[in-house]
């Protein structure tokens, strides 16, 4: 039996999908009943992203043995939720195992791996990261025929061939994240820590043709803390059309270990107990981009909101932060001169005098 199957037996168990319960307003449910087909799997009781610091620091210390160990443990469990429903594929957990399997030149073991994988025919969220692995496979097959004394020339060819196709699709794939887990986000680094792209101001006002929209998405979300936007514990979304609101997509969010602690519960309210039964993000993501899909999407200081839309999708592999991403704040500097200031407080008092803000409530702020 080979190690990808052997793993997916073994492992079928650590698979586990978390609990529903959430402690909503009214116990209702605040997105679709079929967002949980999408999940994060688990691997002896903890999410399988929990695991990826733990790997990465047993690979610094050279213990590959161990690493590989725990990565073969996730993976399977990411199998069979992927198996279970293809919208759980996560092929990160794949490209962890051979990484560590290429280290150990174990490059037979990296190859039944790969072959395993390929061979199950589910469909891949991302070209460029199929394209590793369709890369990693050619590379490996190279070093095995080196290795048993065999003419390698026809692998090597195919290894440039998806060299040279993985630049292109990373070359038109807007985010070239790693496909999930903590692939970008480096735990502990806060916002003020990291490079940032300088912004022009103008690129967050939104064009006349996008303020015509008859119908908009506003979104605000609250963090737990410094660390940035994986801490995420709340997010809303308010579905407006002609000037009315027509929809609201809420919840609370728990955190993954590590980015759990609540630094900012005096600012917002929200502490680690509100968010005990909550559900993760991977949980309501296929929720958000549905509701979010085709329509222009505001905040108010977007950079904010865009930050920890675009880490919470790098941490875990999703991709849910929509294209026509627009910022309050500047567009009402844009259109309304004048103001005292243009915080949120201020601009609700005069321009919807009556609206009562609750603020940083994000049901509110939305």
């Amino acid at each position: 039996m080979g190690i990808f199957s052997m793993l997916s037996k073994v492992f079928k168990s650590a698979s586990e999908q978390p609990s529903t319960e959430n402690g909503y307003e009214n116990n209702e449910p605040a997105f679709p009943a079929e967002v949980s087909a999408w999940y994060m799997p688990k691997f002896n009781g903890r999410d399988i992203c929990d695991w990826v610091d733990e790997v990465a620091a047993l690979k610094r210390k050279g213990d590959l043995e161990q690493a590989l160990g725990i990565a073969q443990g996730c993976m399977a469990a990411m199998v069979q939720a992927a198996e279970d429903n293809s919208e759980n594929v996560m092929e990160f957990y794949v490209s962890q195992v051979v990484i560590i399997q290429h280290k150990m030149k174990d490059y037979k073991g990296e190859l039944s791996t790969l072959d395993g994988w390929l061979s199950k025919g589910l469909p891949a969220s991302r070209q460029d990261h199929r394209l590793d692995l369709e890369k990693r496979r050619a590379k490996a097959r190279e070093l095995v025929a080196k290795d048993e004394g065999r003419d390698a020339s026809a692998y090597t060819a195919e290894w440039k061939r998806l060299v040279a196709l993985e630049k292109q699709a990373k070359a038109s794939t807007k985010s070239a994240a790693p496909f999930t887990g903590r692939s970008t986000i480096q735990p502990g680094l806060s916002y003020n820590q990291k490079s940032k792209k300088a912004t022009h101001k103008s690129s967050w006002v939104a064009p006349p043709e996008v303020l015509a929209c008859p119908s908009y998405v506003a979104v605000d979300f609250e963090t737990a803390n410094r660390q940035g936007g994986v801490s995420a514990c709340q997010i809303a979304l308010v579905k407006v059309h002609q000037g009315q609101v027509v929809d609201r997509l809420a919840t609370l969010i728990k955190p993954p270990s590590g980015f759990d602690s609540f630094e900012f519960t005096y600012l917002h309210g929200i502490s680690a107990d509100d968010v005990r039964n909550s559900p993760s993000w991977p949980e309501i993501a296929s929720a958000v981009y549905r509701f979010v899909q085709g329509m222009p999407v505001y905040a108010h200081n977007a950079q904010f909101d865009s930050r920890v839309w675009q880490e919470l999708d790098s941490f875990f592999g999703t991709e849910t932060k929509p294209p026509e991403f627009y910022c309050s704040y500047r567009t009402t500097q844009h259109l309304v001169p004048g103001l005292e200031n243009y915080k949120l407080p201020t601009v609700t008092r005069a321009l919807v005098p009556r609206y009562e803000l609750d603020h940083h409530e994000a049901g509110s702020d939305a």
